[in-house]
C-alpha cells in the first residue's frame, strides 16, 4: 500500500463507527492538509478523529501516534500499519534521500516480521495470547490513487501494465481505494475475530500467477 491510500483508509475503519487515529507523515505522501481532510471526513459521518504529525523516519513515531491516541481515548483497539512508496528511478539516477526515503517507508515503517503469510501467522501466534489481539495482513495489487496515476504517466509504464490489468479475472480496471478499505473494516470488527494470521490478497485475481 501507498501513502495514498492512507488518506482514505480512515473513512473505512470509520464506517464501524470506530474513533481513528491517524499519523500525517512528513513523507511527501501524506501532507498535514491531506490529514486533516481526511479527519473532516471521518467527522463528518459522526466519528471522532485525530491527525498526528509525525515523521516516518523517526523512531519515535509509533510512540508520538500511541500517546496521542491513548490521550484522547484512554486505550487502542485497532492499529492498521499501512506504509509504503515507489519512486521510479535508473540506477545511475538514484541519490541518497530517494533511497532513503523509500527504505524508510517500504521497511522502517511498516511492522516488523509482516512479510508474507508465514510472517502473519509468526506474529499472530507471538502476539496473540499475550495482547489478545489477531493480526493480518492485506496484500494489494495496483490501487489507483494519485501515486500509481504518476507511476504510470510514463507510456511505457503505462503499456506494460495495460494487458495484465484487462486481463484481471475480477474486472478489467485498478482497483479502487474502496476496495481495500472495506476489508481494512472487516478485518477492525468483532465479526471477524476467529481470522488470524491471514495474508488478503487484493487484487481481483491480478496476481494469481
Amino acid at each position: 500500500m501507498d501513502y495514498d491510500i492512507t488518506r482514505w483508509l480512515p473513512t473505512g475503519i470509520a464506517a464501524i463507527r470506530h474513533p481513528v487515529a491517524m499519523m500525517s507523515s512528513h513523507f511527501q505522501f501524506l501532507s498535514r492538509s491531506q490529514a486533516d481532510e481526511a479527519v473532516a471526513q471521518v467527522q463528518g459521518i459522526g466519528v471522532d478523529a485525530i491527525a498526528v504529525e509525525a515523521r516516518g523516519a523517526d523512531p519515535a513515531a509509533p510512540a508520538t501516534v500511541v500517546s496521542a491516541a491513548v490521550a484522547r481515548w484512554r486505550h487502542i483497539d485497532i492499529i492498521v500499519n499501512n506504509a509504503g512508496t515507489w519512486e521510479d528511478y535508473n540506477f545511475k539516477d538514484m541519490t541518497y534521500e530517494p533511497w532513503e526515503r523509500q527504505l524508510h517507508a517500504n521497511t522502517t515503517c511498516r511492522l516488523p516480521g509482516l512479510r508474507g503469510m508465514q510472517g502473519a501467522i509468526a506474529l499472530a501466534r507471538e502476539l496473540g495470547h499475550k495482547y489478545n489481539a489477531t493480526l493480518n495482513c492485506i496484500s494489494p495489487g495496483p490501487i489507483g490513487t494519485e501515486l500509481w496515476a504518476q507511476s504510470t504517466q510514463d507510456p511505457e509504464m503505462s503499456k506494460a501494465w495495460q494487458s495484465s490489468i484487462q486481463s484481471t479475472p475480477a474486472a478489467p480496471q485498478v482497483g479502487e481505494v474502496d476496495d481495500i478499505a472495506q476489508i481494512v473494516a472487516f478485518l477492525s470488527e468483532e465479526s471477524s475475530r476467529w481470522v488470524t494470521g491471514m495474508v488478503v490478497s487484493a487484487n481481483g485475481g491480478l496476481m494469481f500467477d
